[in-house]
């Protein structure tokens, strides 16, 4: 899916790197918010009509966003530790979904 392609996947790993290295410099942050952003609009995206695949499909995606948005709040605080507690809050939405829709 395209959306995971552009929006999902550089993004997330964005915010993943977090742990190996936090953001050093305003720009960094700054960065790192626009990911967030990203990631949290994409997750709205998936629940289009035309993206849907029903009420679990639309949660996960919400969630991807919910975490996103901790994100947002953890970055404008620069606050590493929570910025990986979102970091973990998405890859649990992003795992669930993955196991329901692209398990073979």
């Amino acid at each position: 899916m395209e959306i995971m392609d552009a929006m999902v996947v550089p993004q997330s790993d964005a915010l993943f790197a977090v742990g190996g290295a936090a953001p050093a410099s305003d720009a960094q942050w700054a960065a790192l918010r626009l990911d967030a952003i990203v990631l949290m609009e994409a997750g709205r995206a998936l629940t289009l009509p035309e993206r849907s695949q029903g009420a679990d499909w639309d949660a996960s995606s919400l969630g991807m966003s919910a975490a996103a948005a901790q994100a947002v709040a953890a970055i404008d605080a620069q606050d590493v530790d929570g910025a990986l507690a979102a970091g973990n809050a998405l890859i649990e939405h992003c795992t669930g979904c993955h196991h329901q829709y692209l398990t073979p």
